[in-house]
C-alpha cells in the first residue's frame, strides 16, 4: 500500500485577512513605538496627519502584547494550514520574516521622522547635546553628530574627536549667508583642516535649528590617531564626549555674531 502523502490543508480568505491585519496593525504599532520614543528624546510631541498621539510610556508592555500577539497568530495559522512536519519550519519563517519587516519598518520610519524634527527645529540644542551620541545604534560609521566619527576632509577620510566645542545663542533667524558651498539652511557643516601643535585638527561650522531659536556652532575636532587613541563603538568614543570642553556663549545677537565670527575665522559671511 502506497503511503499516503501528506498535504496541508487549503488557506481560507478569512484566515489570510486575518494574518495581514494582525501584521499591519503590528507594524503600526512598531512604528508608533519608534516614533514615540524619537519624540521624547527630542523633548517633542507625536503629532501625525494633524492627530496628537500620547507617549508611550510603557513601551515595554505594549512590545510584550504586541509579541504575544504575533506569536499566537502565527502559531494557529500555521498549526492549522502549515504542511505537516514542516509546521515549526514554516513558523520560525514566517515569524523571522514578520521581525525583519518590522524592524525595517520602524528603522525607516524613524529615520524620516528624526530628520523631520531637524527640519522643523523641534528639540532644543540641550536635547542635542544630551542625546546626539546615541545615534547610529552604537556603531562608529559615518558622521556621529556633535561628537566625531569618520570625516572625510579634502579627500582624506580619518576619525576624529570633538575635543572642544564652542556654541553661540539662541538667534531668532538663521544669519550665515549661504553661498554655492555652503548651503547652512539645509544643515551644512563647513570642514577646515589645518595642523596646531602637532596635531591634525578640523574645525567644523554649522547652524544647528532647534526649538529654542538657531545655534551657531564651532567645532575643534582631533584626529583619533593623533590622540593615539583607537575608537570602534560609541562605548569607546563616550569617555571622550565627558573630557570634550564644551562653552556656551550667551548676551546680545550682536555680540554672539561678533564672537563667532572672531572664532570661526573669515571664511564665514554674515547675512
Amino acid at each position: 500500500m502506497e503511503e499516503i502523502q501528506k498535504k496541508a490543508r487549503p488557506t481560507s480568505i478569512v484566515a489570510e485577512v486575518l494574518l495581514a491585519l494582525v501584521m499591519i496593525s503590528s507594524a503600526v504599532v512598531f512604528c508608533y513605538l519608534c516614533l514615540s520614543r524619537i519624540a521624547v528624546k527630542h523633548e517633542a510631541t507625536l503629532v501625525l496627519f494633524g492627530i496628537i498621539f500620547p507617549k508611550a510610556s510603557q513601551m515595554p508592555v505594549y512590545l510584550a502584547i504586541v509579541i504575544a500577539i504575533d506569536l499566537v497568530t502565527a502559531m494557529w495559522f500555521m498549526g492549522r494550514y502549515g504542511t505537516p512536519g514542516k509546521r515549526f519550519d514554516q513558523f520560525v519563517l514566517l515569524v523571522l520574516s514578520m521581525t525583519f519587516g518590522f524592524i525595517l519598518t520602524s528603522m525607516l520610519a524613524g529615520e524620516t521622522y528624526a530628520n523631520e524634527l531637524a527640519r522643523q527645529g523641534v528639540g532644543t540644542m540641550q536635547t542635542a547635546l544630551d542625546t546626539e551620541y546615541q545615534q547610529q545604534d552604537m556603531k562608529l560609521m559615518g558622521s556621529l553628530g556633535f561628537y566625531g566619527g569618520n570625516l572625510n576632509v579634502d579627500g582624506d577620510p580619518q576619525i576624529y574627536v570633538c575635543r572642544q566645542m564652542d556654541s553661540f545663542g539662541p538667534f531668532t533667524e538663521q544669519i550665515l549667508a549661504d553661498t554655492a558651498t555652503q548651503p547652512f539652511s539645509q544643515g551644512y557643516e563647513e570642514y577646515m583642516r589645518f595642523e596646531q601643535d602637532g596635531l591634525t585638527q578640523v574645525r567644523a561650522l554649522s547652524v544647528q535649528h532647534y526649538q529654542d531659536g538657531y545655534w551657531l556652532v564651532v567645532k575643534r575636532l582631533v584626529r583619533a590617531e593623533d590622540l593615539y587613541i583607537s575608537l570602534d563603538t560609541l562605548d569607546d568614543l563616550q569617555k571622550f564626549i565627558v573630557q570634550m570642553q564644551y562653552s556656551r556663549h550667551t548676551g546680545s545677537e550682536q555680540d554672539m555674531a561678533q564672537a563667532y565670527v572672531e572664532l570661526a575665522g573669515d571664511a564665514i559671511l554674515l547675512r
